[in-house]
């Protein structure tokens, strides 16, 4: 009651009178794209005409019903069609954007399953910006990132807000760090969970679909610890000769008990978990965790994770398919040298380490892992922490390992087992990260009504030799209808493309008619409301503190969005004075944030409000570091 006496929020309405006309004829017959010997008549029209047509070209769609198509058309950033040439034609109007493939290959853009390039851009010296852009040049249209505090949660949603996100983000913030403190204790932090509810609105540029939790560590520093082994390390390993594990077992940083509890009340809150483990016996407590939480209800539902999968003991292969686990697998990984590595986990361990690439094979949810870091140049193909999707499409079809230019080494004899065809590759970097995100009805692969996401390679993976791979490279990408990049000599597959029009009109020049309504129409009698066509929304936000200072504080600091279904639009904001509320000791002022006119349909109206430091209004705090990081009012309106 105290928060809704501080803060008391309300909608306005203005009127706008807009005039309207009634458009000239429209000739419904489209032009063919190219000479079909099919009479016009022959070819139904689209009812909109596309805004891009791709046609001539082999299109890869990951689509089982229709794996190939030639052509593609684009209409406010979504697929309207995809199949033949003569299809597709019939999308066309006098507007349309043509773009001849000529034989070449467009397929969705991949997508990350697991990576870091948005977590640490400043420890690479780059800015988010500049980050993105690294990410597009290889072909990324989506990235799972599997690396949020609350400081690079509140970077990548003020992006979002400024509408800065050039492509798909799948945040999974972290549950505890991927270190232990100085007595070897967990270090928790509950980054966003459970505070708030998981973001999976499909139309947002960043989603929060889950959480990070660290089962062990990774034989690189004291701090992270060692893969947590069933049987002891060897005394002559590395890591445990280094000092770099705590215990001859490694580090498992839960008890089975605590594993249980934390992925049950993820579960319970509408989160998916994303493990790292590495060694078998944190592997097996990580499965045993989801299999307690999911009480025998299918994975389907939850998609809970396993990352790296490093070394898996045979015996526990079959509980991925029992419990259809989503799994990440990292395609360009060091199998040539094996000798040189895995004694240190002990003769009896030797293919382990391997077993991870049965997992594709097994019809269980495998994606590619990059687990890109700060620590590698972006540009460096070569290294294990490759962000090239290209590298790892050559590692898991060919087994080899390229270690520079002209080293590439020939594969374990064991890995023969565990065969990749190029096609279950593409998908484990397209559909199946999208599936880990419960984003496979809306990106991953191409067909009408998913988002136009899409790349053009300068081969067919699909045709070309195995060792021909490694030559393939992204001549453009494509995020929503728009070019995001364009490689140095491939324009004529590069649309020139218009930010998609939003669908929230400007403001009007004219003076609108106010009509006040609720902020929180959705917890009121009479939602949806309903609202008549050409009317101008208005956000109009409330704030209520003990001190006048305070109020201008929260001016200062306070960073507002506005979402219509999802998505952000850019608004003007205005603010009253700072005055004295008659009656109560308090001090007020009045924000306006315009919506827009909305069109035909249900709309939901989201107005958040997050803080870039912690201000009070005298009885609590808002902002970083504190429970109430945004304050957030919905509204649901028929337009009719």
């Amino acid at each position: 009651m105290r928060h809704m006496q501080r803060l008391s929020r309300s909608f306005s309405l203005l009127i706008l009178i807009l005039s309207c006309c009634t458009p000239p004829p429209v000739d419904q017959t489209p032009p063919a794209i190219i000479p079909t010997g099919i009479a016009p008549s022959a070819i139904i029209p689209a009812p909109d005409p596309a805004e891009i047509i791709f046609y001539n070209g082999n299109i890869i769609t990951i689509e089982p019903e229709q794996p190939l198509a030639q052509a593609l058309a684009i209409r406010a950033g979504v697929i309207q069609a995809v199949g033949s040439d003569e299809l597709v034609s019939a999308y066309q109007g006098a507007d349309t954007v043509l773009i001849d493939l000529g034989g070449a290959t467009l397929m969705p853009g991949f997508i990350d399953g697991h990576t870091h390039i948005l977590a640490f851009p400043a420890r690479m010296g780059r800015s988010l910006e500049e980050a993105q852009e690294i990410a597009l040049q290889y072909g990324f249209t989506g990235l799972n990132e599997m690396w949020a505090d609350q400081i690079q949660l509140d970077i990548l949603m003020q992006a979002e807000r400024e509408g800065k996100l050039r492509l798909r983000v799948s945040v999974f913030p972290i549950y505890n760090e991927g270190m232990l403190d100085d007595d070897g204790q967990k270090i928790i932090h509950k980054t966003w969970y459970p505070a708030h509810e998981p973001v999976l609105d499909p139309a947002r540029y960043l989603r929060i679909p889950g959480i990070k939790i660290f089962v062990d560590g990774d034989n690189a520093t004291w701090a992270r610890g060692c893969w947590a082994l069933t049987d002891p390390f060897p005394a002559s390993s590395y890591a445990l000769s280094q000092g770099i594990c705590r215990s001859d077992r490694g580090d498992l940083y839960w008890t089975q008990s605590e594993l249980n509890q934390v992925v049950a009340e993820a579960q319970a809150a509408g989160y998916r978990v994303a493990m790292h483990a590495m060694g078998d016996r944190a592997i097996e407590t990580a499965l045993n965790a989801i299999e307690f939480a999911l009480d025998g209800e299918s994975n389907e539902i939850y998609r809970h994770q396993v990352q790296h999968n490093s070394l898996i003991n045979p015996d526990v292969l079959p509980r991925y398919s029992e419990l259809d686990i989503l799994a990440s697998v990292r395609g360009h990984v060091e199998v040539c040298n094996l000798d040189d590595f895995l004694p240190g986990f002990g003769p009896e361990r030797y293919a382990w380490y391997i077993n991870r690439f049965a997992l594709p094979g097994m019809g269980v949810h495998a994606y590619v892992e990059t687990d890109y870091g700060w620590t590698v140049d972006p540009g460096e193909r070569y290294s294990q922490r490759t962000l090239d999707p290209i590298m790892h499409i050559f590692g898991l079809v060919t087994h080899q390992y390229a270690s520079a230019p002209d080293t590439i080494c020939e594969p374990d004899p064991l890995l023969a087992d565990y065969p990749i065809s190029v096609a279950r590759a593409l998908k484990m970097l397209t559909i199946e990260p999208a599936y880990a995100v419960s984003m496979e009805e809306s990106m991953g692969s191409l067909k009408p009504g998913k988002f136009a996401d899409i790349i053009i390679l300068s081969g067919d993976p699909l045709s070309i030799a195995p060792e021909e791979l490694l030559n393939l490279r992204v001549l453009m990408t494509m995020v929503a209808g728009r070019v995001e990049y364009c490689a140095e000599g491939a324009d004529e597959f590069c649309p020139a493309t218009e930010t998609t029009a939003e669908t929230v009109p400007a403001s009007p020049t004219t003076a609108p008619v106010l009509l006040p309504v609720d902020f929180d129409c959705d917890s009121k009698p009479g939602s949806p409301l309903a609202i008549a066509p050409g009317v101008y929304l208005q956000t109009t936000i409330r704030w209520a503190a003990a001190t006048a200072e305070q109020v201008q504080d929260y001016l200062e600091k306070v960073l507002p969005a506005v979402l219509v279904d999802g998505v952000p639009v850019e608004t003007r904001e205005d603010h009253d004075e700072v005055s004295p509320l008659e009656g109560r000791d308090l001090f007020l002022t009045t924000s306006f944030f315009d919506v827009g006119i909305l069109e035909p349909g249900q709309h939901v109206i989201q107005t958040i409000l997050s803080f870039s430091s912690t201000i009070t209004d005298g009885f609590e705090n808002y902002g970083p570091g504190t429970e109430t990081l945004t304050v957030e009012g919905t509204c649901t309106v028929n337009v009719e």
